[in-house]
């Protein structure tokens, strides 16, 4: 899917990465289309926070000191640190191409390592994770509760659907739509029971230890399994799947794809239609871990562009010239403000975040904002409810199930 992998996980290996930063602060701002002129923000803690240090810049620079030996990580930096979605943002605007997201990860498994992080209340989702084996501290035998009676869970399948914790644990309808959509275009699937948290909360706050337990017995569930293809309806665990499994497994005895890839394939391979969904207005938010953390390791423009453009068509093949954009939308997109550890650990700032992105929304004309990522539509519903926004939010695939209908 992807033509470059990021493999380094320790700081010391982004040493070279780390002195190319030659603090331009671009990586604050969004060059997305602005009709009043200038740039969009860019960067969630920087705008948020006004102070030049929660910018990735710096996050640059104190990894370097770090590794040049000049500071020792100390609770003063934790902040700084930690009050950051890994949007990915500084990475989509670096000329220099920074894998700042890695950076950032690898030195908060240093401030892990020195007994500083993760903060207090990610403390918390991490012991659940570790525990439960999910983030939400719910019984793991619960995992597979939400599959309705009409679907019968085989022991092997060519296609093997990862729920993830949010859609089997909270948004239990993305994970029935996913299942229902799937299973009309023909695909040979089935649900493990025993499935494991895919570790991305674990990872982004930097706790590593733990990872490749729960990689390997993901992967080895899955190859026991005979899946070829390994489906997410959740932005964040295909990025972990795509991104992250491969550093502490390997190569991959699958293929792993969003559920959109996937339906849209069988899709333009003929397998069904969909009727035009009428009297509705949408925009597309891109989650951060479907679009850009993907998109950076597409290192052909062109293909990069199309990477962005599969949800589109769907949306397009729904709603014609009823999908409208967005001014920050695919590598420029603005951060719901959850990931990284954000939304456990800072939740009126992440309110405020999202509150921006739904003002944005309504600003197209919209009254419909379509995602493709559980978690991003949580944090969005939110700040819907919060700020009395009269915006409907759904994600892709239950536009897709409604229309095949």
């Amino acid at each position: 899917m992807t033509e470059s992998d990021h493999s380094k996980t320790k700081l010391e290996d982004f040493r070279l990465e780390v002195a190319r930063c030659i603090h331009c602060k671009a990586c604050s701002l969004s060059d997305a289309d602005n009709p009043s002129g200038g740039f969009h923000p860019g960067c969630p803690a920087w705008h948020a926070m006004e102070w030049e240090a929660y910018g990735g810049g710096a996050k640059m620079w104190l990894a370097r000191q770090i590794l040049d030996g000049q500071y020792k990580l100390g609770e003063e930096a934790l902040d700084m640190l930690y009050r950051c979605s890994t949007c990915g943002n500084c990475e989509a605007q670096c000329e220099n191409e920074l894998p700042t997201v890695d950076i950032i990860e690898a030195m908060r498994a240093e401030a892990v390592k020195a007994g500083l992080g993760p903060l207090d209340k990610q403390k918390v989702y991490s012991k659940a994770a570790e525990e439960k084996r999910n983030p939400y501290n719910e019984p793991h035998e619960d995992r597979t509760a939400w599959v309705p009676a009409e679907f019968k869970l085989k022991d092997k399948a060519d296609v093997v659907y990862f729920v993830g914790c949010t859609a089997s644990y909270r948004l239990k309808e993305l994970a029935v739509s996913t299942m229902r959509v799937m299973q009309k275009l023909g695909t040979d699937l089935t649900v493990k029971e025993d499935e494991y948290c895919c570790a991305s909360p674990l990872i982004r706050v930097g706790k590593v230890d733990t990872i490749p337990k729960f990689v390997k017995h993901n992967v080895e569930l899955f190859k026991a399994a005979g899946a070829k293809v390994v489906v997410s309806s959740c932005a964040g665990c295909f990025r972990t799947m795509t991104r992250d499994w491969p550093k502490y497994y390997g190569k991959l005895p699958f293929e792993v794809k969003h559920s959109v890839n996937f339906i849209a394939e069988l899709l333009e391979a003929g397998k069904a239609k969909l009727k035009p969904i009428k009297g509705m207005i949408a925009t597309y938010h891109d989650p951060c871990h479907y679009g850009r953390h993907i998109g950076q390791l597409i290192k052909s423009k062109r293909k990069r562009a199309e990477w962005f453009e599969v949800p589109r068509k769907v949306l397009r093949a729904l709603l014609g010239d009823n999908f409208v954009e967005m001014p920050r939308n695919r590598d420029h997109s603005w951060c719901c403000g959850a990931g990284g550890g954000a939304r456990a650990q800072f939740p009126d700032w992440t309110m405020d975040t999202s509150i921006e992105r739904i003002r944005e929304a309504e600003a197209t004309g919209a009254n419909t904002l379509v995602s493709a990522c559980p978690f991003c539509e949580t944090s969005l519903q939110a700040a819907i409810e919060k700020s009395g926004s009269k915006l409907k939010l759904v994600d892709i695939i239950q536009l897709v199930e409604q229309a095949l209908e």
